[in-house]
């Protein structure tokens, strides 16, 4: 608008320049050089706005052949550049969707535009990652360790190859340079914090965790229930080497950070058992097993049971699960402690009621034993173990980093020591849980 403003004032003031000239005519003489120049005076202004156009021409044209090629190359950098930021930008939003092709493609492309840009070095690294060349992505990430701005990514996905591969020996070592260099970066609690674990080294776990905290890096809730899992890992770690005494402080500890989670209760139970304190680990699991019946919990009150007669044990679980509980947990705890005490009316109960509630590799194996043990009926056992080759295996533990399964939930994977990395629900084919014995 303010331009087409402009270009209406110059107009008028040109249109009275041109009508005052009209008006008030005049002479113009000029002495130059010996000679005598006579003309009128709106002739005279029209030659100096002329000349003065030529000159504006002349410069113009002066300054583009100058100037033009480094402006052109100017103008071609910039758009090579845009050009490279919307292809970083595709190929960012290729790794994080998982895409591995377009993230190859968008990475190849930003490093013909940005060639050794931080940002270039970084997607390559991730696109060469997720297409599965470690080593190619470590080269790229090593080459942000050489410039101060770019260090700390570099670093970051560094020791998290070194992790993955499970060298827990170069991730502390990255660690401890990068320490060196930034020693504010909040992340390297957590860093810390996993490789403490990795060598079970539970107290400087716990000295990390608290700063990730401070910093920030973790929610209270969160602090909190890894704080736990780490006692539990050091229970379990204790129970695996006998020692009770320290497995039942650790599981203390956890349960005074969360009394309320299922597997601080599981592990409690299981270390005051080695303490010789089975009652009192049956009676905390039937308390927790009667406010939410879980399978990991059945499975614990199974084992736990074992010492007493057969009989006695499925009266004590009929006590734990209630006269009209009809869950997953509670059938399967009764099919279990029926099939000990031969109650084979009882244990197919159970079993066809599981059958009809979460049909899986476990239910059919227990109905083929069931049938060998009450008729040794060997065609109906056959075709039981017929129908659980079509059926999912039954729910085993999947670890989130790594994706091993094992069919107990423990608070650190058995295969890469991540904490709190198994999850439920996700039928694993490689894992099949062993059939109870009539």
């Amino acid at each position: 608008m303010w331009q087409y403003l402009a270009f209406i004032i110059k107009i008028v003031l040109a249109t009275a320049l041109a009508v005052w000239l009209a008006t008030n005519p005049g002479n113009v003489v000029l002495h130059w050089l010996g000679y005598e120049v006579r003309t009128s005076a709106a002739f005279f202004t029209a030659a100096i706005f002329i000349l003065v156009a030529l000159c504006l021409v002349v410069y113009r044209a002066l300054r583009w052949f100058l100037d033009g090629p480094r402006l052109w190359r100017e103008k071609n950098r910039l758009q090579r550049l845009e050009k490279g930021q919307q292809r970083l930008l595709e190929g960012l939003i290729a790794v994080a969707s998982g895409d591995t092709k377009l993230a190859t493609q968008k990475a190849k492309a930003v490093q013909h535009l940005l060639p050794g840009k931080p940002l270039t070095q970084l997607l390559l690294a991730q696109a060469a990652d997720l297409s599965g060349h470690e080593e190619k992505s470590a080269e790229h990430f090593r080459q942000l360790l050489l410039e101060a701005d770019s260090a700390v990514l570099g670093y970051r996905g560094l020791i998290n190859l070194a992790l993955r591969k499970g060298d827990v020996a170069e991730a502390k070592k990255l660690a401890a340079e990068l320490g060196q260099r930034r020693a504010d970066v909040p992340w390297l609690h957590m860093v810390t914090y996993e490789i403490s674990l990795r060598e079970q080294n539970w107290n400087a776990a716990g000295n990390a965790l608290r700063q990730a905290y401070v910093h920030r890096q973790l929610g209270a809730r969160d602090a909190l229930q890894r704080q736990a899992a780490v006692a539990l890992a050091r229970a379990e770690n204790a129970l695996a080497v006998a020692d009770h005494t320290t497995a039942l402080q650790a599981a203390e500890d956890a349960r005074k950070l969360q009394s309320d989670w299922p597997p601080v209760m599981m592990v409690m139970a299981r270390a005051l058992a080695a303490n010789g304190k089975r009652e009192r680990a049956l009676r905390l699991l039937a308390d927790q097993f009667r406010k939410e019946p879980d399978l990991e919990i059945a499975k614990l009150l199974a084992h736990l049971l074992q010492p007493d007669d057969a009989l006695v044990q499925h009266r004590r679980a009929q006590k734990f699960t209630g006269h009209a509980a009809d869950d997953v947990a509670s059938h399967w705890l009764l099919a279990t402690t029926a099939q000990r005490a031969k109650l084979w009316g009882e244990a197919r109960r159970h079993l066809f009621r599981l059958e009809q509630l979460q049909p899986d590799q476990w239910v059919y194996q227990q109905l083929a034993q069931l049938e060998e043990a009450e008729r040794g009926d060997h065609l109906a056992a056959k075709n039981w173990l017929e129908k659980a080759v079509h059926v999912p295996p039954a729910v085993a533990w999947e670890c989130s980093q790594c994706n091993t399964a094992t069919p107990d939930w423990r608070a650190l994977c058995p295969h890469c020591g991540a904490l709190m990395g198994l999850s439920k629900n996700q039928p694993v084919q490689a894992v099949l849980l062993p059939a109870q014995s009539a």
